[in-house]
């Protein structure tokens, strides 16, 4: 697993607007090797929003769906970015809302 050091030494540099370069590596890593090696995310999250309404079932009036786990992981990194700045954030950030335009399109809400 790369290491942070890692990531931003590749980090692409692309002319154009502001957080084009954030965009199109969220896109690589979503629609990309993502994508290659794990196929679509909707099962994935599917899975993990069971695991997660198991956890706390006692406290929630319905079941958590694939959308609730991907918005609450793009929650944590955005909250992760007003805590402190991290490029890191900002590119997870996009990818996860690519995440859940796929988990939508595969047969989400």
């Amino acid at each position: 697993m790369a290491t942070v050091k890692d990531r931003e030494a590749r980090e692409p540099v692309l002319a154009g607007k502001p957080g084009e370069d954030h965009m199109a590596e969220a896109n690589g890593l979503v629609n990309g090797s993502r994508q290659a090696a794990y196929g679509s995310p909707r099962p994935a999250y599917v899975a993990m929003a069971k695991v997660w309404t198991g956890m706390i079932d006692h406290k929630l009036k319905e079941d958590l769906t694939a959308e609730d786990v991907v918005l609450l992981l793009a929650a944590m990194k955005l909250r992760r970015e007003c805590h402190k700045h991290k490029r890191d954030n900002i590119v997870d950030t996009h990818g996860y809302l690519l995440v859940l335009a796929h988990t939508r399109e595969d047969g989400g809400i």
